[in-house]
């Protein structure tokens, strides 16, 4: 256990999801920076005993030529969003910009080559998502956490994050459902399975956060459907999600019985906006009115848009810290289709090579379609909030797509 705590894997998790929870310590150093710079050090740890080891045995170290392509693609993305420091408008923001993504989010994408380079490490770092998710969860509900202070009824673990605990609380459902739920396990671990299951839910429908929320219920409709099969007129499930089928009855009826309490009333009340006002309700006002001028800024540069960081003095006339709240319209407008086009090969090349797998075994792993569904899960929230460094999450399971698929090839990372 404490192996599993100290671990390269859980180190790398805290990283990624300490932009959720850090205020909550309210701590004099950046919790972000202290587990970026100890996943760095436990990787160049075990690639130097790597390296120790083929040199005692002979062993000539490779590169698989998919990770190989997959680095310079990111590369040659990153070149572009320095090449269009040259020509942006800002100066602040642009720079902030700059080097997170080449600090931070590039981390969060190399990482998983680093890290994550067989079945073990996969399964540590999915459970220390999950367990991280878990501790924010209880953290909550039990009442630590903060509502969110003008905006009454939005809990999070500290200050207004309430997407942050939205988003974490969603990753960790996705994956102790489709993971360990399924799973063939004895009767005590399926209770502690299911009790964390239903706390982590409790805090996702308690946040607030819509967004997390409705991605989350799309990618568990979508995996379920996923595991039904037809044939001879006979329907069949994959094995582990007889469970599930009864666990979400038993679900439904309790989370509808709680509703009724009022404590999910934030999020019902901002749902039900959406379909009951034709504007959607003010933050959907103010998202698409973003929407509109990112679209109108990469009309009159659709080539190389303006320049990184350039958005908000479009929008608002100022260089601070602003965005589409869509990553797609972002890269329009402030690096043109070239930066779209890098993008979009980038996030896809991954998928393309698992679901190439779709008639073998290693497409059917249950860690292959979990990581596939928290991917599917984190690009519907990139299209919805965030900006390119506040989705850095999309890039690790971008990477991790493909290290997975390549793992359960049997082949080497």
């Amino acid at each position: 256990m404490f192996k599993f705590i100290i671990s390269g894997e859980m180190f790398f998790a805290l990283f990624l999801m300490s932009g959720y929870f850090k205020e909550a310590f309210n701590l004099s150093v950046n919790l972000t920076f202290v587990f970026f710079v100890m996943s760095i050090g436990i990787a160049f740890l075990r690639l130097y005993k790597h390296w120790i080891y083929s040199k005692k045995h002979n062993i000539t170290v490779l590169i698989n030529k998919k990770v190989l392509l997959h680095s310079l693609l990111f590369i040659t993305f990153l070149c572009i969003i320095l090449i269009s420091n040259f020509y942006t408008t800002s100066i602040n923001y642009s720079l902030e910009k700059t080097l997170k993504f080449s600090t931070i989010t590039a981390w969060a994408f190399f990482g998983v080559y680093f890290l994550i380079t067989n079945k073990k490490g996969l399964k540590d770092f999915l459970q220390s998502l999950a367990t991280i998710a878990l501790a924010m969860s209880i953290y909550s509900v039990i009442g630590l956490g903060e509502v969110a202070g003008a905006k009454s009824g939005f809990i999070s673990v500290a200050g207004d994050n309430y997407l942050g605990l939205g988003r974490a609380t969603g990753l960790g459902a996705i994956i102790l459902i489709l993971l360990y739920m399924t799973k063939k396990t004895n009767v005590l671990m399926k209770m502690v399975i299911i009790l964390s299951v239903l706390i982590i839910l409790f805090a996702l429908f308690s946040s607030g956060s819509r967004m997390p929320l409705l991605s989350f219920i799309f990618v568990f409709f979508s995996a379920f459907v996923f595991s039904v099969k037809v044939k001879n007129g006979m329907i069949y499930l994959r094995k582990g999600f007889k469970t599930l089928s009864f666990f979400s009855i038993i679900g439904i009826v309790s989370f509808i019985g709680l509703a009724s309490t009022g404590v999910f009333d934030t999020v019902i009340r901002r749902i039900g906006i959406l379909f009951t006002e034709t504007s959607g309700g003010t933050s959907a006002e103010g998202r698409i009115e973003r929407y509109q001028i990112a679209y109108e800024v990469w009309k009159n540069n659709p080539i190389l848009g303006t320049g990184i960081g350039s958005f908000p003095i479009h929008y608002k006339g100022i260089d601070i810290v602003d965005y589409p709240h869509n990553i797609f319209l972002e890269l329009l407008s402030e690096m043109g289709l070239v930066g779209l086009l890098l993008f979009t090969i980038l996030i896809l090349y991954p998928v393309f090579n698992l679901v190439r797998n779709r008639n073998r075994l290693v497409f059917l792993n249950p860690e292959n379609l979990t990581v596939l569904f928290c991917f599917l899960f984190l690009f519907l929230n990139a299209n919805i909030t965030g900006d390119i460094n506040d989705n850095r999450l999309l890039f690790t399971f971008t990477s991790l797509t493909l290290s997975t698929t390549l793992i359960y090839k049997g082949n080497s990372i």
